[in-house]
């Protein structure tokens, strides 16, 4: 499973940062008349990084990949942002494109498809039909059948309209 093969890669990335942090910071045994080499990143930088890796692989174990896809792309943004030497931005920069490209949010749930549309309105036209069926048959017994009246006039032709009070 994906979940579980990020959980391992975000502590890696967090661990290593922390690592390199602490590693930077130096310890020496003696005097050296050379400068100290500056941390290849700044501890708040790391724990930011890493805070980020473990929302990243807290997403996943709990099944939220969209989040986590989220968190990834927070990661790659904050991994550009941050102050720190080459190598380590590389490889950490690889890492977290890496996490970009693999956890994505799952496609949308595919259109329904014509048919069934095509059968629903196939249906409503039966529906329609039936009803117009049954209004024949309740309709008058014999006699003259009147011409249904056009709507909007009505039933008078235009031109044809009598006014109250003309004789007709």
């Amino acid at each position: 499973m994906k979940r579980k093969r990020w959980k391992p890669a975000a502590g890696a990335i967090a661990l290593g940062l922390v690592g390199l942090t602490l590693g930077a910071c130096g310890s020496g045994e003696g005097e050296t008349t050379t400068q100290p080499q500056p941390p290849p990143i700044s501890a708040a930088s790391a724990n930011d990084l890493a805070s980020l890796s473990d929302e990243i692989a807290t997403d996943l174990d709990a099944g939220e990949t969209c989040s986590a896809a989220y968190s990834a792309d927070d990661l790659k943004d904050a991994v550009e942002a941050t102050r720190m030497s080459a190598p380590l931005r590389s490889a950490v920069a690889e890492v977290s494109d890496r996490l970009v490209d693999e956890v994505n949010c799952p496609p949308p749930p595919p259109p329904p498809e014509p048919e069934k549309e095509e059968k629903k309105n196939e249906e409503k036209e039966k529906k329609e039909e039936e009803g117009n069926e049954n209004k024949d048959q309740r309709g008058d017994e014999g006699g003259d059948e009147e011409k249904p009246k056009p709507p909007g006039h009505g039933g008078v032709p235009p031109g044809q309209a009598k006014l109250k009070g003309e004789d007709g």
